[in-house]
């Protein structure tokens, strides 16, 4: 029961039949959660507990911060929750996710306080969830409204004599465009600003909302903005311009209530649910999440500390066939966190999703990203739940190579090649795809897309001609999936849970454990092998590369067309 309770608790869901006395010398005072939102925040930590404590990792997990809102909204004791938000990694759709969380957390009676230290535009929407929302004097209020950039090469990669050979299948699968264009073509322009309309018009809804304004009046603050900290306050964006040591005394004269606070971490060790005498001799009915966040390769997953990691395949699938094997795994939930990766691999995953589907529900839940193959190994799912503002879809495919001949001679290098057979050249990066193997790698590249296509159709329960009109490569958010049929609801993490109890044939009300799939495992140490802090101007650029590294041998990738940052 051990492990049991070391899962229960990292997960936030408590286990069925689980008595709620604990010790609770020091927090019989305790009335409001204390959330502090800053740095990375990982879906799970990745490393096990030795190696979690040997090596730098984030505090909070995204499923500390859902299930601990979820498990303090059901706490009598708990009265309120104090949302702090310093500088944080949550991508629009993992932010949507917490908003909901809150406004669950809300619906129960409790209240909700967020402290702002420098707010920017993801924060407005945190915020705008709260009863109130507080900030320092004198910080600037970063509404600027929502940009994503691009970055072309193809002017460098000339001056340089490097030669791009990549191909896409479809339209929007724009991916390789930065290396063979100096700009935007109209199909990837075109799904770009239907991605920020979306997200722009779901984010000015939901700041409407919870502020008490006028969509045209939200339109005009992020227009207006960056504010200072006072004409924020006369606009309604902040209640209250205080120091974070000012604010349980604020807090005490708006709710009558004197403040003692608790961080997520002893949260779960006072008030989290704990295992009977009984559950020792008998056996208990479990969830599964299995965890996949990062880009997808072959081998085994990578974890670099601080939360980055990749899929490696051998590691995903092996967690699959653990959760289909273990008889005590009544549903799964697949968390996905991905922009997709190598195609094979992405296959090899999704058919063993197809496979655990057969025996046992499986829900799909979607965070910031789950798009390419990251969409293709959710697909087999018996629902798909996404955010609001989830980056998903792109089914299609990019391959080719980068020939850098005419760069080593400009520096000096040259390689004497020997070879046997006609089409060995392949995977040399000294000279061009001859006109067979470019017929051979685009015929290559159209089958893995029919395929991509047909089992989405498959899995969707829709033709193909159909399911063409939401492919060809394009990312789409979650509330425009949704229309597509390509997500069956809207909402974060805990609604995956509950649709998976609902489905396994166990009451909302009932608490079960629940198992964290693949199991923890050690840091991999690449060319760096140290932690590149969240605040490095560098680090997250060195992160990126050091997980795309693992893709360096995929000539087809199921990937989505650029990683695009929405800010």
């Amino acid at each position: 029961m051990g492990q049991v309770s070391k899962t229960v608790r990292s997960a936030g869901i408590g286990a069925s039949n689980l008595s709620s006395w604990v010790s609770r010398r020091g927090a019989s005072s305790v009335n409001a959660l204390d959330v502090f939102l800053s740095g990375q925040v990982p879906e799970e930590a990745g490393l096990s507990g030795l190696w979690r404590r040997l090596m730098p990792a984030p505090h909070l997990t995204m499923r500390d911060l859902l299930s601990g809102l979820e498990l303090a909204a059901d706490n009598p004791q708990i009265k309120l929750a104090l949302l702090r938000v310093a500088r944080h990694d949550l991508g629009w759709g993992r932010a949507f996710e917490l908003a909901e969380a809150i406004a669950r957390f809300r619906a129960r009676g409790k209240r909700v306080v967020a402290y702002l230290e420098q707010p920017e535009n993801v924060d407005f929407l945190l915020a705008a969830a709260c009863d109130k929302v507080v900030a320092p004097p004198g910080t600037p209020f970063y509404l600027t409204g929502l940009l994503s950039e691009v970055m072309y090469f193809k002017g460098v990669m000339d001056k340089l004599a490097i030669e791009p050979e990549m191909f896409q299948a479809g339209k929007y699968k724009s991916a390789i465009e930065p290396y063979t264009r100096e700009g935007m073509s109209r199909a990837h322009r075109e799904a770009v600003e239907s991605l920020l309309d979306s997200i722009f018009g779901l984010w000015v809804k939901a700041m409407a909302e919870g502020r008490g304004m006028s969509e045209d009046q939200v339109r005009r603050l992020i227009d207006g903005g960056p504010w200072l900290s006072e004409e924020a306050k006369e606009e309604g964006l902040v209640d209250a311009l205080l120091y974070e040591d000012e604010l349980e005394d604020y807090i005490e004269k708006w709710m009558g209530l004197s403040v003692k606070r608790v961080g997520l971490d002893k949260f779960f060790k006072y008030f989290g649910p704990r295992a009977s005498m009984a559950d020792p001799w008998r056996k208990l009915q479990t969830l599964a999440i299995i965890t996949a966040s990062g880009p997808i390769h072959g081998g085994e997953s990578r974890y670099y500390g601080g939360g980055d990691g990749t899929i490696g395949a051998d590691t995903l699938r092996r967690a699959l066939r653990e959760a289909r094997e273990d008889d005590s795994i009544a549903a799964a939930v697949l968390r996905v966190d991905s922009p997709g990766g190598s195609a094979v691999h992405s296959d090899l995953i999704w058919r063993e999703v197809v496979r655990l589907a057969k025996t046992k529900p499986v829900i799909a839940s979607m965070a910031d990203v789950a798009a390419s193959g990251g969409y293709y190994i959710a697909m087999p799912a018996d629902k798909i739940i996404a955010s609001p503002t989830t980056l998903t879809g792109s089914i299609g495919v990019i391959g080719g190579k980068m020939n850098f001949k005419g760069l080593y001679e400009k520096i000096g290098i040259k390689k004497e090649r020997v070879a046997r057979g006609k089409h060995a050249d392949l995977v040399t990066d000294y000279g061009p795809l001859t006109p067979e193997l470019r017929g051979k790698l685009r015929r290559e590249m159209d089958s893995v897309y029919k395929i991509f296509v047909d089992k989405a159709a498959k899995s969707r329960k829709r033709d193909a001609a159909e399911m063409e009109k939401a492919a060809q490569g394009r990312v789409w958010t979650g509330d425009q999936a949704r229309g597509l049929g390509l997500v069956d609801e809207l909402g974060h993490l805990i609604k995956a849970v509950e649709r998976a109890k609902e489905m396994a044939g166990i009451s909302l009300s009932r608490r079960v454990p629940v198992v964290s799939l693949p199991r923890a495992g050690r840091p991999s140490f690449p060319s760096l092998p140290f932690h590149l802090p969240f605040s490095s101007g560098a680090g997250p650029l060195i992160r990126t590369a050091l997980k795309y590294e693992a893709m360096a041998d995929a000539r087809v990738l199921a990937h989505m067309p650029y990683l695009p940052r929405i800010k």
